[in-house]
């Protein structure tokens, strides 16, 4: 995915989870973020 992330853009990621076994869950997220090479 690309995104143009300037001064006036926000970025916001929601993760959502279904826990149908009733038992307590840790959930962990990780996003990592790379710069693209400009294009020509």
């Amino acid at each position: 995915m690309g995104y143009p992330l300037v001064g006036t853009n926000g970025l916001m990621m929601n993760v959502h989870y279904l826990d149908t076994s009733g038992s307590p869950v840790t959930p962990e997220v990780k996003i990592v973020i790379y710069p693209a090479k400009p294009a020509p």
